[in-house]
């Protein structure tokens, strides 16, 4: 049965093997230190270690096998080569991470090994659920693909059942840190998506699970995302609102050197230290997601913003006036950025800035809806 878990973590563990002058002359005592890195984090399932599985093999026939929940313990074994492996579990006993190392016990006296316990390097996999809140009867696909450090791109094959809403699909990978995609496509055309940072370990099941809403107008993705010792990255200077056709710049905050994308709805945007959007958005809400990479390690962070219309009222522009004949004037100009233009009057004068009378009132159409003649 797969062990099943949502992040990786890592931990350090040092050993150290002693012997004693109280043992007899072909024994001495191995004592174990164990200690763990106070920086691990805790997900759902419990990724932190709770005991240790220690073996030792020695001369001829010698060996040990126990676990043990302590940070010291002493042993009595024989003198000669020691190969000691150690092995870290959770409270599943899922591995997380195993060391192993030797050393030379000598009768009364002390001899030291130290033991690093690092995560299992080899091949995982990923399991990718995928549900959406509203039901449409046009043509969904959902795209999915994991991206390394080295940027190499891994693309699964998603099943997905439209009537339930939901897309599955898994894939066995090496281990390590990737940026997981994933976009929703309608009728062929990208619809939204997100992104975020997985990390995938030796002979366990890495759970990823997004929930989009689509929504008309505009596309509002809600991603649950849960790190396992990622690189810390946030974005400085991000308004929860952008006015249509102005751009803004956001910087991304992270460790120095570290290679840094920018997506909007899925779709990479930008790359670096700042980003500059805004200006090229129709109203709507969108999510904006901002990856990084650091040798080995990933990390990502996610914002929510809007972009909204305008309050200001834009004149027409470009104003003009055409003699056809000797009592007809047309009048033309082109339209600002706006959602409506009816009550907009025109006005003529025969005076500078004074003395103005209303000749046209226009509809939503551009239409004359009332009109004002002078006596000549």
């Amino acid at each position: 049965m797969k062990n099943i878990i949502k992040i990786i973590s890592a931990a350090w563990i040092m050993c150290g093997l002693m012997a004693c002058n109280a043992c007899n002359d072909s024994k001495g005592i191995l004592r174990l230190s164990i200690k763990t890195d106070n920086a691990i984090r805790t997900v759902s399932p419990n990724m932190n270690i709770v005991n240790y599985r220690i073996t030792g093999d020695g001369d001829g026939d010698e060996s040990f096998d126990m676990t043990t929940t302590e940070t010291s313990i002493d042993i009595n074994v024989m003198s000669g080569t020691w190969n000691i492996e150690i092995r870290g579990l959770n409270e599943d006993d899922i591995i997380l991470c195993e060391g192993t190392g030797s050393t030379e016990v000598i009768a009364n006296r002390v001899s030291e090994l130290s033991i690093t316990i690092i995560p299992l390097a080899g091949i995982g996999s990923i399991q990718a659920n995928i549900t959406w809140n509203n039901q449409t009867t046009r043509p969904l696909q959902v795209s999915g693909k994991l991206i390394d450090k080295e940027n190499e791109e891994t693309y699964l094959d998603f099943d997905v059942n439209q009537e339930e809403r939901t897309a599955a699909a898994s894939l066995d990978i090496m281990s390590g840190y990737y940026l997981f995609v994933v976009v929703i496509l309608i009728d062929g055309n990208a619809t939204g998506g997100g992104v975020e940072s997985v990390r995938i370990l030796r002979g366990v099941e890495t759970i990823v699970s997004m929930n989009i809403n689509l929504m008309l107008g505009g596309l509002k993705i809600i991603i649950s995302t849960d790190y396992q010792n990622p690189l810390n990255i946030s974005i400085l200077d991000m308004p929860d609102e952008i006015t249509r056709g102005t751009d803004v710049t956001i910087t991304a905050d992270t460790e120095e050197g570290a290679t840094i994308d920018w997506f909007i709805n899925g779709e990479k945007k930008g790359s670096g230290q700042s980003f500059v959007f805004g200006s090229s958005l129709f109203p709507g809400s969108y999510r904006l997601d901002v990856c990084a990479f650091h040798g080995v390690r990933g990390g990502g962070t996610t914002r929510l913003f809007d972009v909204v219309q305008s309050e200001a009222i834009l004149a027409p522009t470009e104003l003009r006036a055409v003699a056809v004949s000797h009592d007809q004037i047309d009048l033309g100009w082109k339209y600002a950025d706006l959602e409506s233009i009816e009550g907009f009057d025109i006005y003529r004068t025969q005076t500078p800035c004074n003395g103005y009378v209303t000749i046209i009132r226009l509809d939503n159409d551009g239409m004359e809806i009332a009109r004002w003649m002078e006596e000549i």
